[in-house]
């Protein structure tokens, strides 16, 4: 098995394959719905075979619980099998191929094989293989128009056979052989649909490029090859067989590699709606694509315009003789008249978004090829010019606007609607008396931060709580939004409840609930030799074991669970309550950061450097962090819940005062035969203390302190490693 990775993102899909020749990818389960790193492939004991991405979100499912399958196997053919108690046959990934077809591999009437998007992107591309009950064709995938078909037959067609040397095509009726292709010279494995749409036999061979046996499909052939990406999106095949982009429409994707395609200077826009008004059809006489003669409807020239623009999905057209193709992609386009002579008098037209005045200019019915570099200059100059302009604009516009308004005192009560924001079950708003009676003026302080100070109080109905008073009218008010937004929206047993809301003056106030035991830094770091008034006794394994998993799974719910993913951005023990039962509540949300989804992305979030200097992931640095940045920070309080110390993340040649007991490096966890000399001392004398469990804990630990964010694990992951590995607690 293999997880591929579809970007630098670390997004993909899992799929499987062979070491040697073209395959090193045959076959994936979740073309459409990529994963995040540290996904699980799981055969549960009901006999489904399930994919769940880091948050434990389902991507694929073999759909075969409750089937009787009792095991996995896979075969040398490089099929995936699950099986039942009798060894038959209950589910196999050939039945659903992707973009490839092994030797002893069949597809049937209906089915198909599609070609990836790219090279590094498995997701359903352009083009697909189908066998049809009368030929087997080569299409596209969106619209079903077909580029290329094989194996035309009167008889109903049973299937389609990869063998060693050849493919072949059957009839239905008593499986004989209607026609083959073959190449004797190689010794096929696999037969695959590039992203490019041509069709191609891989062999045994290390970094076997294959052959192409698209000659059999397609008739029409241009001097950069019959299949319809031979220079990509957009490109123009010369009759040198040269792929460039004419300057009049488009510029390139990849200017050091032509064959990738061009993409449109006015491109159509991407709304569905009104698509006939903000479009046009860019006129080239003589330019051609690959076999789309085969289907066509018998139209006027405006008629064929005129429908295309009517239709949103499709991107261009061919027409000739009243015969006219629409095209749902552009292809590779070459000039018709070079090939075969003015007798084919065929126009392409590409859609195009609309411009106030052409400056296309075909002479002699062709589309007029600029140099490049003139161009690319050109543009640059005139980018930098609006740049320039723009920077000006606003440093002025800025300058006025500062001048023009007064500066804030912070004496003035922030609006009514700003403190009022809607979204179901919000919190209450607490009036400034109100919280006054509820703290007896505040006369009980339970503590202080950079920013807060927290009085205790006490409900009308006799329920204890905490008031949050945010000093800073500047900083707290961006912390107050934060929090109420955020943890007002949300309700988990393991993150804190706030239960109201107000503001007076310059302050603003949180109403949360009172969680008895106080702050987990308290019980870690507070010794009995301690002159601390709030020093606390010894928290066993147990104990510590539940805390853990307690904040790895309010964290999980902030990441996953939510409707948009939260991002706290300030974890440490400070911020961790606990209740009268040691049950761990994330609080403190004035950092946070809520994140709307985006389908299958990695989440990265611009903003200033924010939380607590040793708890903070080295991504800060460049103020581009994810979810990881949350890891990172439960790695350190994970490794000071089994150490009892602060525990730093600073280099091997960093030094740390002599003596100095309460501080460990990150490095000293790294060499597993030490680990016992930084275990909390009071854990050794627990009867019930597992060492192993300790390990386990710390190796999960180091993990989510990686400096690499894209090499940590989610909190999804975290969280079952834990389970796993304190499976006894």
């Amino acid at each position: 098995m293999q997880d591929k990775a579809r970007d630098s993102d670390s997004v993909g899909e899992i799929g499987f394959g062979p070491s040697a020749g073209k395959a090193d990818l045959i076959w994936v389960a979740n073309t459409n719905r990529p994963v995040l790193m540290y996904c699980v492939l799981e055969l549960e004991l009901d006999g489904n075979l399930v994919l769940r991405d880091s948050n434990h979100s389902i991507a694929w499912e073999s759909k075969t619980a409750g089937m009787g399958v009792v095991g996995m196997e896979l075969l040398e053919t490089g099929n995936l099998v699950l099986y039942g108690s009798a060894n038959e046959m209950i589910w196999q990934s050939f039945a659903d191929p992707h973009d490839t077809l092994s030797v002893g591999q069949r597809l049937l009437p209906g089915q198909s094989i599609v070609s990836s998007v790219s090279k590094h992107n498995f997701s359903r591309g352009y083009f697909r293989l189908l066998v049809e009950h009368d030929r087997v064709s080569l299409k596209f995938s969106t619209s079903g128009v077909s580029y290329g078909e094989w194996c035309p037959s009167k008889e109903e067609i049973g299937f389609l056979a990869v063998n060693n040397g050849s493919i072949s095509c059957h009839r239905k009726q008593d499986g004989s052989m209607i026609t083959s292709i073959t190449f004797p010279e190689t010794k096929s494995r696999f037969l695959c649909l590039l992203p490019s749409g041509d069709l191609r036999v891989y062999g045994d061979v290390v970094a076997d490029k294959g052959k192409s046996i698209i000659d059999n499909f397609v008739e029409d052939n241009s001097p950069c090859g019959k299949f319809p990406g031979s220079c990509g999106k957009y490109g123009f095949c010369t009759a040198s067989g040269e792929c460039i982009c004419p300057a009049s429409y488009s510029s390139y994707v990849d200017a050091s590699n032509p064959r990738l395609g061009c993409k449109l200077n006015r491109p159509p826009p991407e709304s569905l709606e009104n698509c006939e008004i903000s479009s046009e059809l860019e006129e080239y006489p003589g330019l051609t694509s690959v076999g789309l003669y085969k289907d066509y409807t018998d139209v006027s020239i405006e008629q064929c315009k005129s429908s295309c623009l009517r239709n949103c999905s499709c991107m261009g057209v061919l027409f000739s003789l009243h015969r006219c193709v629409e095209l749902p992609e552009v292809f590779t386009l070459w000039n018709s008249i070079d090939m075969y002579g003015s007798s084919e008098n065929i126009t392409a037209f590409v859609k195009m978004g609309l411009r106030n005045s052409r400056n296309y200019n075909a002479p002699n019915g062709r589309a007029e090829l600029y140099d490049r570099r003139k161009e690319l200059r050109s543009s640059a100059y005139i980018a930098a010019a609006i740049v320039f302009g723009a920077a000006i604009i606003l440093v002025v516009a800025v300058w006025k606007f500062n001048k023009a308004t007064p500066k804030e005192t912070g004496k003035n009560s922030p609006s009514r609607e700003l403190l009022r924001p809607e979204f179901p079950n919000a919190p209450r708003y607490c009036e400034y008396e109100e919280l006054c009676e509820i703290t007896g003026n505040f006369k009980t302080k339970l503590g202080r931060g950079g920013f807060s100070t927290v009085f205790a109080g006490v409900l009308q109905d006799g329920s204890k709580v905490e008031v949050k008073r945010l000093e800073s009218a500047r900083q707290g008010l961006k912390q107050f939004e934060a929090e109420v937004r955020t943890i007002g929206s949300i309700h988990h047993r393991n993150l804190v409840k706030l239960q109201g809301y107000g503001a007076h003056s310059q302050h603003y106030y949180l109403v949360y609930e009172f969680v008895e035991n106080l702050s987990l830094d308290k019980w870690l770091f507070s010794k009995v030799d301690d002159h601390d008034p709030d020093k606390q006794e010894q928290l066993s394994w147990k104990i510590r074991s539940r805390i853990a998993m307690d904040i790895a799974r309010g964290l999980d719910y902030l990441h996953g669970g939510c409707k948009d993913q939260v991002l706290h951005l300030d974890i440490k023990p400070q911020n961790i309550l606990l209740d009268t039962d040691f049950g761990a509540k994330i609080c403190d949300f004035g950092l946070a950061r809520l994140v709307e989804r985006s389908d299958h992305e990695k989440i990265f979030v611009n903003t200033v450097m924010r939380g607590t200097p040793g708890y903070m992931a080295p991504e800060w640095l460049h103020s581009r962090v994810t979810d990881k940045a949350d890891v990172y920070s439960f790695g350190i309080v994970l490794l000071e819940i089994v150490s009892g110390r602060k525990v730093v993340p600073l280099p091997a040649s960093a030094v740390i005062s002599q003596g100095d007991s309460r501080i460990l490096k990150v490095n000293a966890f790294e060499r597993s035969e030490l680990l016992l000399g930084h275990v909390d001392p009071g854990l050794l004398l627990e009867p019930d203390f597992d060492l192993g469990e300790a390990k386990e804990v710390v190796r999960v630990g180091l993990m989510c302190v990686h400096q690499e964010q894209l090499l940590r694990p989610s909190m999804g992951v975290v969280l079952k490693m834990l389970e796993e590995a304190l499976a006894n607690r």
